[in-house]
């Protein structure tokens, strides 16, 4: 069922995944090359796809305030999950220790809310 839904929004979902990878070619060689294998690795684009859905139960035109709303979601979600592995200490990066700070993996955490003890 899913395989015939997302064929359903095939353009809506081509359009983002071409936004997405605009947006990401502005990023450094090393960055660039990380961000396209993640965001487009077994992308499911689960979260856009109920987005549109939900435009078309309702009667909503999609236009540009919905594919930006629907990148913001799905760039969201992966950033959870980008998060979630350097926490987790996951050999996902040739040198993972850039993602810290003295060699702890919640020094993320700590950067990020630095008022959270």
């Amino acid at each position: 069922m899913y395989n015939e839904i997302k064929k359903m929004k095939q353009k809506e979902l081509s359009y983002i995944n071409s936004l997405i990878l605009a947006s990401i070619k502005e990023f450094p060689t090393n960055l660039e090359n990380y961000f396209e294998n993640f965001l487009f690795n077994s992308a499911k684009r689960l979260r856009p796809l109920f987005i549109f859905l939900i435009c078309d139960c309702i009667q909503y035109d999609v236009n540009e305030d919905i594919y930006n709303l629907s990148i913001a979601i799905e760039l969201l979600h992966n950033a959870s999950l980008i998060h979630d592995d350097i926490l987790d200490d996951e050999d996902f990066i040739e040198e993972p220790n850039e993602w810290y700070f003295d060699d702890d993996p919640y020094d993320i955490v700590y950067y990020e809310f630095p008022d959270f003890d």
